[in-house]
């Protein structure tokens, strides 16, 4: 896992892992052998299959990942069987990319020889449109002055068009299997909808009121219509907000592992120099005194993992008497309750979503009569402050992004400019069309299949500047109007929804 949080993947195939996560994304096969674990921003788009025993298949960003894992003790039969019932399986999908281990062994991938199962895999492997991404240059299996290449990726022809690299890495993971990291990419995904890079909002631990009111243009909007009016108020606020708050960005950023420290990383680059100059003097007269120099900076380093596991360990047992509700309550709630998958990223998988989930109405035509109507009395400092007060400084923002802390301090600050927008939107009769647009946010429905679009649970968030306009001013308008009209009282009424008799 400390290998994973320094490396920052978007998936991991693993096979026969000695420790099962159930707090993430982790899918298995039946035999619990093979592991596709999504560890990035990405969730998986369609349902992991886990019936078969050697591999399991689950699709991510438009691509069908396996992970498979074949038996050193499994017969030339079953071995076989295992192959055809991938391949099989591999046929219907595209594009692919197979990776595990299948103790194989065969001289297109750099081993000196090609035995059974290497002619068996050989063969299955030409009935599907992959490559094969092995450059046989470094062996992945290292134990001792034995090595091997057993470690095998294949992806199909298409995504070896695209940017594609593999490598056997050197970094220590306590195994005698080596870390393989390799990157391809669909073409059907063109733009990947988790950017790192991606702004998504401010940082609102680090706001400033003083620097806000300071920044923010407090002088009044007199030109344009309501529409104008409205863009360019918010565009005072966003630019008030980026001086007194720095943006955050959606990088997935992992931290260490709760154990590791600076002497243990330490000792791992002592490790890893240790077994390369092993590696690279082997059949030379002093190949066994720096084998035993290696492993003895090996045996240090487990040495140092294990007791500052076990120190954490206690330290944690101890803060319970402390703080029963901090640091140890959260590790145990982790473990007995799982983690929300993402929401998904597939541009054709939320456009089904989208459309299943707001089905698309006909649009009316109606002819409204005009009456002459009565001036309708402008909004007022009070009216705009009770609002303002409705607002709750950690309710979620729309698509603008902007804090609600920020805006009610905006409205504090220069209420003038925000009852100008309001008034003018009364009485021209019109809700600015960017406070009709949504965030939607998509929450998985626990374990049910991530293809279907019933999975979800949608969330829509507006702009808390419109919101605040429709539900502090214009529902408490119109709740007026409608009690007078029925001669009515209702005191205790806190529905967010009008009624009619």
């Amino acid at each position: 896992m400390q290998t994973v949080r320094e490396l920052n993947p978007d998936l991991v195939l693993i096979s026969e892992p000695y420790k099962h996560l159930s707090t993430q994304p982790w899918e298995t096969d039946s035999t619990t052998k093979a592991v596709i674990w999504a560890c990035g921003g990405c969730t998986f788009q369609s349902s992991a299959n886990n019936n078969e025993a050697g591999f399991v298949v689950a699709k991510l960003e438009g691509i069908y990942f396996y992970s498979c894992y074949a038996l050193p003790s499994l017969t030339l039969d079953e071995f076989k069987n295992l192959v055809d019932h991938l391949t099989e399986d591999a046929k219907q999908y595209t594009p692919i990319a197979i990776a595990g281990d299948f103790n194989a062994w065969a001289v297109d991938w750099g081993s000196k020889e090609t035995n059974a199962r290497g002619k068996i895999l050989l063969e299955s492997m030409s009935s599907l449109d992959v490559v094969l991404l092995n450059s046989g240059d470094k062996p992945t299996f290292v134990r001792g002055e034995a090595n091997s290449i057993v470690d095998l990726t294949f992806v199909s022809s298409s995504l070896v068009k695209g940017k594609c690299s593999w490598k056997v890495m050197d970094t220590y993971t306590a195994s005698d299997h080596c870390a393989l990291l390799w990157e391809v990419s669909s073409e059907k995904c063109t733009e990947r909808m988790h950017r790192k890079s991606k702004t998504t909002g401010w940082k609102i631990g680090a706001f400033d009121p003083e620097v806000f009111m300071v920044a923010l243009n407090s002088e009044p909007i007199s030109d344009g219509n309501a529409e104008h009016m409205a863009k360019y108020l918010m565009k005072r606020i966003t630019e008030a907000c980026d001086t007194a708050m720095p943006r955050k960005r959606a990088m997935i950023r992992h931290s260490s592992m709760h154990w590791w420290n600076e002497n243990i990383s330490n000792l791992r680059i002592k490790c890893l120099k240790a077994r390369r100059a092993a590696q690279r003097r082997r059949k030379k007269p002093n190949y066994e005194e720096l084998v035993a120099v290696y492993k003895k900076t090996r045996q240090s380093l487990n040495k140092a993992i294990k007791d500052s596991k076990r120190r954490c360990w206690n330290e944690l047992i101890l803060e319970v008497e402390d703080d029963p509700w901090g640091r140890p309550y959260k590790a145990v709630m982790t473990h007995l309750k799982n983690q929300p998958m993402p929401s998904p990223t597939c541009p054709k998988l939320l456009d089904k979503i989208v459309a299943t989930l707001f089905p698309h109405q006909m649009q009316l035509h109606r002819q409204i009569e005009q009456y002459e109507t009565e001036e309708i009395p402008p909004i007022t400092e009070d009216q705009l402050f009770e609002a303002c007060s409705r607002v709750g400084n950690t309710k979620a923002p729309g698509l603008d992004g902007i804090p609600n802390i920020a805006l009610k301090a905006a409205i504090k600050a220069a209420p003038a400019i925000f009852l100008d927008v309001y008034n003018n939107c009364l009485t021209e009769g019109t809700f600015p069309s960017m406070w009709k647009q949504q965030r939607l946010v998509l929450l998985p429905k626990g374990k049910k299949p991530p293809e279907e679009p019933t999975s979800y649970r949608p969330l829509c968030m507006l702009d808390t500047a419109g919101c605040s306009f429709v539900r502090g001013i214009l529902r408490n308008r119109l709740l007026d109007d409608l009690y007078i009209a029925k001669e009515i009282s209702l005191p205790n009424f806190k529905s967010n929804a009008l009624w009619f008799q």
